[in-house]
Parts: structure tokens; sequence; C-alpha cells
């Protein structure tokens, strides 16, 4: 009788290897996941503590940092004019008393707010980081002036002062000026994967859940590397936009693979005007 050799054979050896990609793709898939929702997590944590920091900072000095440029190493950058078209971009506040930034939707100033971690250029990043991209947290406030907001203003300092990042600007606007004015502020939204319309203004078709925000912060999530036109979702285009003051919040949604593809990971938050008043007011920076 012939008996059979030991060991496996190539048959039964491609059995085992397939049941092994088999059992690795059922654990990696929800492993990924994990990663992706741990990553959203930190990210949400992190813009907590920017939140906090920019309400420090206002205690402290009285107005809100101007966002960081791309060019000012993850400082606040400044306009060096009060009015008319923007000149020579300046990083200290000294020489730009007025308050007019640079870029009024930028990046976190972690430099100027000593905030970690950061990229080789000193800006603050999230918790996606790839092989080839490292996120930027960004950073929004409104470019309004005092006398934009209190029409009629004449007093010191000079009505173009900035309302958020002059110290006292927000003062001297006055409070009641500040919650009253109609016009708007900085918008937030809720992003609907039914309208796909870019929208810088304001909500455009979307639900507007609010005008009046001083200060937005927020990461684009882990698709920051896709080209702003190649951007699937409206609202996401919109918060990556400059000088925008409309930006976009809602539920991740990943219909890449879709007939009509859609994505939507942006994370956004904003600082109310009443917390803000209030922190401030506790501090004796407002009345």
């Amino acid at each position: 009788m012939k008996t059979r050799a030991a060991g496996f054979t190539l048959i039964e050896i491609a059995i085992v290897l397939v049941i092994i990609s088999v059992l690795v793709t059922i654990v990696a898939v929800p492993l990924s996941t994990q990663l992706e929702q741990k990553r959203f997590d930190e990210t949400q944590k992190q813009l907590e503590v920017v939140k906090d920091a920019l309400v420090g900072f206002a205690i402290s000095n009285g107005r809100l940092p101007c966002p960081a440029s791309a060019t000012s190493s993850a400082r606040e950058s400044f306009c060096s004019n009060a009015t008319g078209g923007c000149g020579a971009e300046v990083l200290s506040y000294a020489a730009a008393p007025h308050g007019r930034c640079f870029a009024s939707n930028g990046f976190i100033p972690a430099n100027t707010l000593a905030l970690s971690p950061v990229d080789a250029q000193g800006y603050m990043v999230d918790a996606f980081l790839k092989a080839d991209n490292i996120n930027r947290i960004r950073y929004a406030v409104p470019a309004v002036t005092v006398s934009i907001v209190n029409v009629g203003y004449t007093a010191a300092p000079a009505k173009d002062y900035q309302v958020f990042t002059s110290t006292d600007g927000m003062r001297n606007t006055t409070m009641d000026k500040i919650t009253a004015y109609a016009a708007g502020l900085l918008f937030i939204c809720q992003e609907s994967q039914a309208v796909t319309t870019v929208s810088i203004t304001g909500c455009g078709a979307r639900t507007e859940l609010t005008r009046a925000s001083p200060a937005v912060v927020f990461s684009v999530g882990s698709n920051a590397e896709v080209a702003l036109g190649n951007l699937s979702s409206g609202g996401e285009a919109s918060n990556q936009t400059p000088n925008s003051v409309a930006f976009f919040q809602g539920s991740r949604v990943d219909k890449r693979g879709a007939a009509t593809p859609y994505y939507f990971d942006d994370l956004v938050t904003w600082i109310s005007p009443n917390t803000l008043f209030l922190r401030m007011g506790q501090a004796g920076k407002l009345p």
C-alpha cells in the first residue's frame, strides 16, 4: 500500500493562504475604521483646546488674534494698512494697531498662542497625519470694522479699527450693537448632500445655524490633499475658500464610489459671541 508523503500539497497551501487573506480582511477593515474614528475624536479634542486658547488670548489682550497666513511661520498676520487694498504683510500688532488681518480665513497662529503639535514650519496640525499630508488646523475671524457694526461711531480708536482683532474693538463697538448686527459675522451652515454649490458669503440654500460667530476653528479632515476644485462637497469647498465667511458642518458621509460621488468629513466648531462676551466680562475686558 502506497503511503502519502509528509507535508502539504500546493492545493492545501493555496487554501490556507486564501483563508488567511479572508481573515486579515475581516480584521483589517474594522481596524482601519477604528483608527479613522480615533483621528476624528482626537482632532475634535484639539479644536476644543484651540477654542479655549483663543478665549484666553482675548481675555489677556482685549481682542482675538488674527489668523496666520501661509507665509507667517504660524504667527498672526496683519495688513500694514487699515483701509483700501491690503498692503504689506506685517507680523507685529504694534505695527498694525487697527487689527486688520492679512488673511481673515487662514490658520491657527500656533506660534502666537504657544500651541502644539506643530509641523516643521510651526503650524498646528490635527490628527490626520499621512506620509504625504499633514493637516494644518484652520481659523477664521470676521473682517468688520467698528463703524460698520456701530454705525455713526466717531470716538477713539479710529472707526476703521477691526471689531474683534483690535484691542478694545469689542468694547468700543459695544456688545448690543454686535449682537444686533443683522448683516452677519461668520455664518455657520448645515451641510447638505443635496446642495452642491459653493457659498462663501452666507448659507445660500442650506440651513443657517448662526450668522453671529466671532471665530471659527476647523479641520479639513482626511481629504486635505484633494485639490479645491476636486472636492465633491460644496460645503468643503466653501470652508477652504480664502476670505469665505460661511462655514459648513455636518455628518461624515463617504459616497466616493457612487454614481454621483460625494464626500464630507470637515470638523467645524465655533465660538459663541455670548460665551466670549461672558468670559471677557468676567475678566473685566468688557463692561
